[in-house]
């Protein structure tokens, strides 16, 4: 008797936990957009205004990018010319949110509020992105970034 009531409660907390678990799940991976895209952030600001070498840039997109984002982000850094690019003061997620999950892709469409520092002062700007994350086993990263318009 004991070994059959084994094998309904087994199931049972099994299904209770895939139940309540899946909001933790997107939670952990909107995160990683997040860390992500803050980093990215950062590395190409520090690059373009020379507080980073373009080879130490290079090599840390490589570690948070894949193709073709990472393709066209150092593209990007090598042909930087002395520039009048505002700096990112911030960068806050207004909303983010898991669109699809397919094979090793997951893509996000989210909002960020810019927060910039221009020749005329400050300003922000809010824009809406599609998001897409390749997965590497546990490992994420950006494999693309659009501006929806």
């Amino acid at each position: 008797m004991k070994r059959y009531i084994n094998i309904f409660i087994i199931p049972f907390i099994i299904i209770i936990f895939i139940g309540l678990f899946p909001g933790y799940i997107n939670e952990s991976q909107a995160a990683v957009v997040k860390t992500l895209m803050r980093e990215r952030t950062s590395i190409i600001q520090e690059a373009y205004y020379g507080n980073m070498s373009l080879e130490e840039a290079e090599k840390r997109l490589y570690k948070i990018e894949t193709h073709p984002l990472l393709e066209s982000d150092i593209l990007s850094l090598r042909s930087i010319e002395d520039t009048e690019i505002d700096k990112i003061k911030d960068m806050r997620f207004i909303s983010l949110k898991k669109t699809t999950n397919l094979y090793n892709y997951l893509s996000f469409q989210g909002e960020i509020m810019w927060l910039m520092l221009g020749l005329e002062g400050e300003y922000s700007q809010t824009i809406s992105y599609n998001i897409s994350l390749k997965s590497f086993g546990k490992i994420y990263k950006l494999s693309d970034i659009t501006p929806i318009f």
